[in-house]
């Protein structure tokens, strides 16, 4: 008697349906899945936003009034084979700021916190 499990995986992203067979007649097959997304892991001021891809993505400034490290930490979804150069714009706040990378997430360090005005948005491209 063949026993066959099926099973269902639905993301947001993409579909993965894989057949999980006792007998080995045929090899189960599978849609790569894509990499996960970014995300803000510290800072960037209260009600923060993000959206993107790890080597693109752009963060819109919530209210940093509160913040006390003056820092906003993206963390990247899948994590780096080595920390990679990135580059960043801020479309409003002309304030001095620094980009640090890891092999894990980019963090965005600013001047001031006061100074980051609510729904700036800082554009990040790494390589």
């Amino acid at each position: 008697m063949k026993k066959t499990l099926n099973f269902l995986a639905v993301t947001a992203m993409a579909l993965l349906v894989v057949n999980l067979s006792s007998t080995p007649a045929k090899a189960a097959t599978s849609v790569a899945l894509p990499a996960l997304l970014p995300y803000i892991s510290s800072g960037c001021g209260v009600g923060s936003t993000i959206i993107g891809v790890d080597n693109k993505f752009v963060v819109t400034m919530g209210d940093t009034s509160q913040d006390s490290n003056s820092v906003c930490t993206v963390n990247f979804g899948t994590p780096q084979v080595a920390a990679p150069v990135c580059f960043y714009n801020d479309d409003t706040d002309a304030i001095a700021m620094t980009v640090q990378t890891s092999t894990n997430a980019v963090t965005v360090n600013y001047q001031y916190s006061g100074f980051i005005t609510l729904g700036s948005k800082i554009s990040v491209a790494c390589l």
